[in-house]
């Protein structure tokens, strides 16, 4: 039901905001609809603040009035419109080829959505977020996840989806932002070249490994990649129309792709840049409305992170802002994240063939988006017109930034999706080998869909019910036996400080930023008693066998701090040793530790003092 409200909502509101816009057709829905999601979440994010149940009547409230007012718009649509012969062209065969493996990549994806989710980013931030949220009956801040004080555009609308609909339909709402991204991958290669090469880049984003990974799962890139493209899509059609409309239309989906993910702010840079480079002398005023509606729209979610965190752009520019208390690492610091090894001018050029080759040498081999992007991405940057070598300017450089900050091929998926209608160009434009790039690309979209079934084919049983959820999850998920555990058998208000950060499949409150271990280190072994008291924190989830191989707590020294919890057996006491069978592991086991905080003899002191603090 809340993935029906938020299309009913979000499709009347985008429908009501540019109802004077200059897009038509399929830019009209990709543009409508990404205005009225965003404006969607921050309703609910204004209004969830204070009370989710305030939430839930207010968009069934406001259904009823865009189903309303829909009727009414299509009754004056049909009084108002004269019959007109169609002029549109019919497909041709490989047109319908393209298609067919763009609607086939979205069943088997909405396979992958159904079932339950595995995704280790879902289980940390995602799903956990709004778990904690409802729980909580509010979107408030989280001391305890540093992903509370990130942009909330996204878990805005997973937070209602939900409350309505628990993680099925949080999965479903993910899902839908993946045939809207085709159809924006789509408009955008129409726009720049023609239907036969926006059919082309969407058949290519659709059956690349990184969408089956990311549509399949609750995750943000691809409906951050959808809202770049149309982004750029409006600032080409103003370079086309001269009409300053659709630089409205551009800051406000930019400005609000903010929300998120930070990297809008790059997609918006590189659009005021092409403005500028295409307006010269006269490019000031239209930059300036482009600029202008990008900061407003953005507003929301910089000024929410100010207020909960103290840092409108948090987790950037730690050392600038306070970060209230909410500790987190500084791989966001230029050049400091583990993907980059090298800095070198050879690693700056090998860097596109590595990213889209071999992407498992940074974040697995499901994140290549496919090898058509180098092999028809060269021929589109030499046969195509300007406008393509704009946009194939704005894939580089956008890609290369991220060689210096983080290398992860899903960060970078907006600008793989641009440079997907670059290959579309090129496709069409090749001289005299418009016949053996067609069926190339046919194998291409087949292989694809091949590797997305082998993906997904082991989810079948669980997204049709029959496999049991239970079974699946222990199946997939590192350690989940050992939450079911504790889910079980340690008291419903019992918080927990839980070591592996997925608290999502930890159904108690939690506190899953292990960074603060970091401050550990400079208290003395009472004040890190009294800093746990003061959370609340009755139980320490220790998953000692994942720790003990993770190279980011033995350099960050952590391993001291939780070693001396360990041997403290006055206040931290073995409530159970687990030891759990590694999913896919060949009989293998790790081993799990859950510890009992006793403060002063006293283990239920916390959990009084949080029931008299809500009382």
């Amino acid at each position: 039901m809340s993935v029906l409200v938020l299309l009913i909502v979000g499709g009347a509101a985008g429908s009501l905001m540019l109802r004077r816009g200059p897009a038509r057709g399929a830019e009209a829905i990709v543009c409508q609809l990404y205005a009225g999601f965003s404006l969607c979440a921050v309703v609910v994010l204004a209004v969830g603040s204070v009370s989710l149940a305030a939430v839930q009547i207010l968009m069934f409230m406001l259904a009823g009035l865009a189903i309303g007012f829909e009727a009414w718009v299509w009754w004056r649509r049909n009084e108002t419109s004269k019959s007109s012969a169609s002029s549109r062209a019919k497909f041709s065969a490989f047109e319908w080829c393209c298609l067919a493996a763009v609607v086939a990549s979205n069943a088997i994806a909405l396979v992958s959505a159904l079932a339950p989710n595995t995704s280790w980013d879902a289980g940390v931030a995602h799903l956990a977020l709004p778990w904690d949220y409802v729980d909580a009956g509010r979107i408030t801040f989280l001391e305890g996840n540093v992903y509370s004080g990130y942009p909330h555009l996204l878990h805005a609308l997973y937070t209602y989806s939900y409350l309505q609909g628990g993680e099925l339909a949080v999965g479903l709402t993910n899902w839908i932002f993946g045939p809207l991204a085709c159809l924006a991958v789509f408009a955008l290669g129409r726009r720049i070249e023609n239907r036969t090469c926006g059919l082309i880049a969407a058949a290519l984003f659709a059956t690349s490994p990184i969408y089956f990974d990311q549509v399949g799962t609750v995750s943000l890139d691809v409906a951050f990649a959808g809202m770049a493209m149309a982004t750029v899509l409006c600032v080409l059609a103003w370079s086309d129309e001269q009409d300053l409309r659709w630089l409205w239309v551009a800051g406000l989906l930019g400005g609000m792709s903010f929300g998120v993910r930070h990297t809008g702010l790059l997609v918006c840079a590189l659009c005021v840049a092409g403005v500028l480079a295409k307006g010269r002398k006269d490019g000031i005023k239209p930059a300036l409305v482009l600029c202008t509606l990008a900061m407003l729209a953005a507003s929301p979610w910089v000024i929410r992170s100010a207020l909960v965190v103290g840092n409108p752009v948090y987790p950037f520019l730690l050392g600038v802002f306070e970060s209230k208390g909410l500790p987190v690492t500084q791989t966001t610091a230029l050049g400091a994240h583990e993907s980059i090894q090298g800095t070198g001018l050879a690693e700056l050029l090998l860097f596109p063939w590595k990213i889209v080759m071999r992407p498992q040498d940074f974040d697995g081999w499901t994140k290549s988006p496919g090898g058509m992007v180098l092999l028809l991405g060269l021929p589109g940057l030499i046969f195509g017109g300007p406008k393509i070598r704009m946009l194939g300017l704005f894939s580089i450089v956008g890609g290369f930034c991220f060689f210096y900050f983080q290398r992860m091929a899903r960060y970078i998926l907006p600008f793989f999706s641009s440079m997907m209608v670059v290959a579309g160009s090129g496709a069409t434009r090749i001289p005299r080998m418009g016949q053996a790039v067609r069926v190339l690309l046919a194998l291409s979209f087949v292989y694809g869909l091949a590797l997305g079934v082998g993906a997904t084919h082991f989810k079948v049983g669980a997204a049709l019910g029959l496999k049991e959820r239970r079974t699946y999850l222990a199946e997939r998920v590192e350690r989940y036996v050992a939450f079911e555990w504790a889910n079980e058998n340690l008291p419903s208000d019992a918080r927990v400080l839980t070591l592996d950060p997925r608290s999502y499949f930890l159904r108690r409150p939690t506190y899953q930023n292990f960074e603060m271990l970091g401050l550990m280190q400079t208290l003395t072994p009472q004040e890190q008693l009294d800093w746990l008291e003061s959370r609340g924190i009755d139980y320490l989830f220790y998953p000692s066998t994942y720790i003990e191989a993770s190279r980011t707590f033995k350099e960050q020294g952590w391993n001291a701090v939780l070693d001396a919890w360990r041997m403290d057996r006055d206040h931290f006491k073995l409530e159970r040793l687990l030891m759990v069978p590694v999913p896919r592991g060949g009989g293998e086991q790790e081993r799990v530790e859950i510890y009992a905080i006793d403060y002063d003899g006293d283990s239920s002191r916390g959990r009084e003092r949080r029931r008299d603090a809500g009382s």
